[in-house]
């Protein structure tokens, strides 16, 4: 399923009908026969029906277990971006809980899992009472801030390890 919703976002499914008639138009065979009963009269449950009955069936028993344990031990690893651990989180959430919205808890662990000391109390003071994205979106800037203004080093150069007699020479 996860490929199906990369396949919907490029082609620009947005409702819940579209993507239920490509998807049940992709199907076949088993899994065309899991559906087939389908209840279609409101497009958003029989989307949502269609996808756990699927997942229910050819998925694996303990995925979503997995993905809830993955996502409650995640934190930013050692040179990992704040784009790439949102987007882990991200999609440990949706594993984890398909079809249910859970920003307050992606906010909160996101904050929690981040390396930066700073950056955690930053958010947690400054931005308490924003959603998710809004949050990675303020970690990201204070970290672009925080490297921008980190002072260069000076570079110094020696033209020669030599040293020339004729200087400091007094004649």
């Amino acid at each position: 399923m996860d490929h199906f919703d990369i396949i919907a976002d490029v082609n620009g499914w947005r409702t819940d009908l579209d993507k239920l008639k490509h998807l049940k138009a992709a199907l076949d065979g088993r899994a065309a026969y899991q559906i087939k009963d389908l209840d279609e009269s409101d497009p958003a449950k029989a989307f949502s029906a269609q996808r756990a009955k699927l997942l229910s069936h050819f998925g694996s028993p303990n995925e979503a277990s997995s993905a809830r344990q993955q996502f409650c031990h995640r934190t930013q690893s050692e040179g990992e971006a704040i784009g790439e651990y949102a987007d882990a989180l991200l999609k440990l959430s949706k594993a984890g809980w398909p079809g249910q919205q859970r920003d307050t808890d992606l906010q909160s662990k996101f904050v929690q899992g981040l390396r930066l000391p700073e950056l955690k109390k930053y958010l947690r003071l400054q931005f308490a009472d924003l959603g998710f994205e809004e949050t990675v979106k303020k970690a990201r800037f204070y970290m672009e801030v925080k490297d921008s203004s980190k002072p260069k080093k000076a570079s110094v150069r020696f033209a020669s390890t030599e040293h020339d007699p004729a200087v400091n020479a007094i004649t």
